[in-house]
Protein backbone atom coordinates (compact mmCIF):
# COMPACT_ATOMS: atom_id res chain seq x y z
CA UNK A 1 0.00 0.00 0.00
CA UNK A 2 2.77 2.57 1.03
CA UNK A 3 4.36 2.12 -2.83
CA UNK A 4 0.99 2.74 -4.42
CA UNK A 5 0.71 5.80 -1.96
CA UNK A 6 4.64 6.75 -2.95
CA UNK A 7 3.51 6.58 -6.64
CA UNK A 8 0.42 8.53 -6.20
CA UNK A 9 2.17 11.25 -4.56
CA UNK A 10 4.83 11.41 -7.37
CA UNK A 11 7.89 10.25 -4.73
CA UNK A 12 10.52 8.64 -6.02
CA UNK A 13 11.70 5.36 -3.98
CA UNK A 14 14.92 6.33 -5.59
CA UNK A 15 16.52 9.81 -6.21
CA UNK A 16 19.70 11.18 -7.29
CA UNK A 17 21.32 14.66 -7.30
CA UNK A 18 24.01 15.70 -10.02
CA UNK A 19 26.60 18.73 -9.57
CA UNK A 20 28.94 19.87 -12.32
CA UNK A 21 32.54 21.47 -10.78
CA UNK A 22 35.28 23.00 -12.33
CA UNK A 23 38.91 22.09 -11.26
CA UNK A 24 41.34 24.55 -10.75
CA UNK A 25 45.24 24.33 -10.64
CA UNK A 26 45.26 22.50 -13.80
CA UNK A 27 49.07 23.59 -15.01
CA UNK A 28 50.37 23.14 -11.34
CA UNK A 29 50.65 19.49 -10.95
CA UNK A 30 50.71 16.33 -12.89
CA UNK A 31 48.52 17.03 -16.60
CA UNK A 32 51.54 16.96 -18.54
CA UNK A 33 51.87 12.89 -17.92
CA UNK A 34 48.03 12.24 -18.62
CA UNK A 35 46.29 14.88 -20.42
CA UNK A 36 46.11 12.89 -23.31
CA UNK A 37 44.47 9.96 -21.77
CA UNK A 38 41.72 12.06 -20.10
CA UNK A 39 38.43 12.16 -22.18
CA UNK A 40 34.60 12.83 -21.30
CA UNK A 41 33.04 10.10 -19.61
CA UNK A 42 36.53 9.41 -18.05
CA UNK A 43 36.80 8.35 -13.82
CA UNK A 44 38.51 10.56 -11.75
CA UNK A 45 38.59 10.27 -8.15
CA UNK A 46 38.32 13.24 -5.59
CA UNK A 47 40.32 12.73 -2.18
CA UNK A 48 39.87 15.44 0.66
CA UNK A 49 42.71 17.63 1.07
CA UNK A 50 41.66 20.83 3.75
CA UNK A 51 38.79 23.37 3.55
CA UNK A 52 38.87 26.70 1.47
CA UNK A 53 38.35 30.11 3.14
CA UNK A 54 34.54 29.93 3.82
CA UNK A 55 34.60 26.53 4.89
CA UNK A 56 33.73 24.24 1.57
CA UNK A 57 36.18 21.10 1.63
CA UNK A 58 38.50 21.40 -0.97
CA UNK A 59 39.81 17.93 -3.07
CA UNK A 60 42.27 16.53 -4.79
CA UNK A 61 41.87 15.70 -8.29
CA UNK A 62 43.27 12.23 -9.35
CA UNK A 63 43.08 10.49 -12.65
CA UNK A 64 45.27 7.16 -12.32
CA UNK A 65 46.61 8.44 -9.67
CA UNK A 66 48.11 11.67 -10.86
CA UNK A 67 47.32 15.05 -9.37
CA UNK A 68 45.26 16.89 -12.22
CA UNK A 69 43.86 19.63 -9.96
CA UNK A 70 42.09 20.72 -7.25
CA UNK A 71 38.16 20.95 -6.81
CA UNK A 72 35.67 22.69 -4.21
CA UNK A 73 32.24 20.99 -3.78
CA UNK A 74 29.74 23.41 -1.88
CA UNK A 75 25.78 23.57 -2.36
CA UNK A 76 23.68 20.52 -0.93
CA UNK A 77 26.51 17.74 -1.71
CA UNK A 78 29.23 19.11 0.23
CA UNK A 79 26.78 17.80 2.88
CA UNK A 80 26.19 14.33 1.14
CA UNK A 81 30.20 13.87 0.98
CA UNK A 82 31.10 15.37 4.55
CA UNK A 83 31.95 12.22 5.95
CA UNK A 84 33.69 10.47 2.76
CA UNK A 85 37.18 9.52 2.18
CA UNK A 86 36.88 9.98 -1.81
CA UNK A 87 34.32 10.89 -4.47
CA UNK A 88 33.61 9.39 -7.83
CA UNK A 89 33.66 12.01 -10.49
CA UNK A 90 33.14 11.31 -14.60
CA UNK A 91 34.58 14.03 -16.62
CA UNK A 92 31.53 16.14 -17.66
CA UNK A 93 33.73 18.59 -20.23
CA UNK A 94 37.28 19.95 -21.20
CA UNK A 95 38.73 22.42 -23.28
CA UNK A 96 42.12 22.01 -24.90
CA UNK A 97 44.01 22.73 -28.02
CA UNK A 98 45.54 20.22 -30.55
CA UNK A 99 48.75 18.41 -29.05
CA UNK A 100 48.13 20.79 -26.32
CA UNK A 101 47.19 20.26 -22.47
CA UNK A 102 43.76 20.73 -21.17
CA UNK A 103 42.83 24.24 -20.51
CA UNK A 104 39.56 24.06 -18.62
CA UNK A 105 37.92 20.51 -16.79
CA UNK A 106 34.82 20.15 -15.34
CA UNK A 107 33.52 17.34 -13.57
CA UNK A 108 29.81 15.49 -12.52
CA UNK A 109 29.54 14.81 -9.13
CA UNK A 110 26.59 12.73 -8.47
CA UNK A 111 24.58 11.19 -5.51
CA UNK A 112 21.68 8.55 -5.12
CA UNK A 113 19.92 7.66 -2.10
CA UNK A 114 16.99 5.07 -1.78
CA UNK A 115 13.81 6.00 0.11
CA UNK A 116 13.02 3.86 2.75
CA UNK A 117 9.30 2.43 3.18
CA UNK A 118 7.94 0.63 5.09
Amino acid sequence: MSNRLIRNLGVADQFSLRTIVSVDELFNHDMIYVYHHIQTGAVVELIPCGTNLFGDKKYRVEFKGFVIGYSIVTGVLKEMFEDSEKIIAQVFSLTKDRYMPIKELDLQIGFVAMKKVG
